[in-house]
């Protein structure tokens, strides 16, 4: 089974500025949302792990642009080829890893605000460290085992590299299925303790409704990508008039939707709006409007 290496024909060039707009677009997405909390973070406090999810999306979004304007004409050199390969066998295993970390952070952060039991330092690092391991890990994986450099080359469609051997795909495809085994699962038993605590939660000032509209967003985000994989492996069996590969920038739209439309990174980013409501003696607005003096 060939992961991301779906036979297609070779891309228009209209299909192809669709595909870099698309990776384009998730990058900017996804900077935009991870913005207010690493800038703003009092008014949009986010855990280390959903931090960390953001940042694989933005690093899936940037592995398929790295053939940006080598997609047609010659063929790239082999170490951007070769380099781009290793990256997009090794990001899904980074934002599959990303989600179950965050999952289990989540999980944890929500038992521990119940129970009132302090979070364990390894309960704390583990969900941060684990993703990078398991991506480079892959990396390295993929690169190493490369021996005849012919196998590395542009893709059918021409969007990106990929690698003709099969093993690739497979470790891939083996590590993205037992993390899904596992967050299923979790998902299912995080979800039965919110229910079963309900009104606990709805009173626990550590849990307030924007943390639970934030596990629900998850899950929806979660049932998403699970259809779009779907579909993915019907494609595979069955013949489609319509280009896969065009998709493949596509989740970290719907990481957007599910992440970066909360109401408080969205106020993070109407800030000005707030200057504007205030009155105009207020400090904080004359600080903005008013120029400095200049003091020799």
């Amino acid at each position: 089974m060939q992961l991301l290496d779906a036979a297609a024909a070779p891309a228009s060039r209209e299909e192809i500025i669709l595909f870099n707009s698309l990776g384009i677009l998730g990058i900017l997405l996804m900077a935009i949302t991870l913005a207010p909390a690493l800038f703003s973070p009092s008014h949009a406090r986010r855990s280390k792990s959903w931090v960390g999810q953001i940042i694989a999306w933005i690093i899936y979004s940037g592995a398929f642009l790295m053939l940006c304007g080598r997609q047609h004409g010659p063929d790239p050199p082999f170490g951007i080829c070769m380099f781009q390969a290793a990256l997009i066998y090794a990001v899904p295993v980074l934002t599959a890893a990303a989600s179950i970390c965050f999952m289990f952070d989540f999980h944890f952060r929500l038992t521990s605000a119940l129970f009132n039991v302090r979070l364990s330092m390894a309960k704390q690092v583990l969900p941060l460290v684990i993703p990078s391991v398991l991506f480079v890990y892959v990396f390295v994986e993929v690169s190493l085992l490369v021996q005849d450099p012919t196998v590395v080359q542009r893709q059918e469609s021409l969007l990106y590299c990929h690698i003709t051997t099969s093993t690739s795909s497979t470790i891939t495809v083996v590590l993205v299925m037992v993390m899904g085994a596992i967050l299923f699962p979790l998902q299912v038993w995080t979800t039965t303790v919110v229910l079963r605590n309900w009104a606990t939660f709805k009173n626990n000032t550590m849990t307030d409704m924007d943390t639970l509209s934030l596990f629900i967003r998850f899950k929806i985000f979660t049932v998403t990508l699970a259809a779009g994989l779907i579909l993915f492996i019907v494609h595979k069996y069955t013949p489609v008039a319509f280009n896969w590969n065009l998709a493949l920038p596509a989740p970290p739209l719907l990481v957007w939707l599910a992440f970066g439309t909360q109401m408080d990174l969205i106020n993070t980013w109407l800030f000005w709006l707030r200057l504007r409501r205030r009155p105009v003696n207020d400090p904080a607005v004359r600080a903005c409007v008013e120029p400095r003096s200049n003091n020799v």
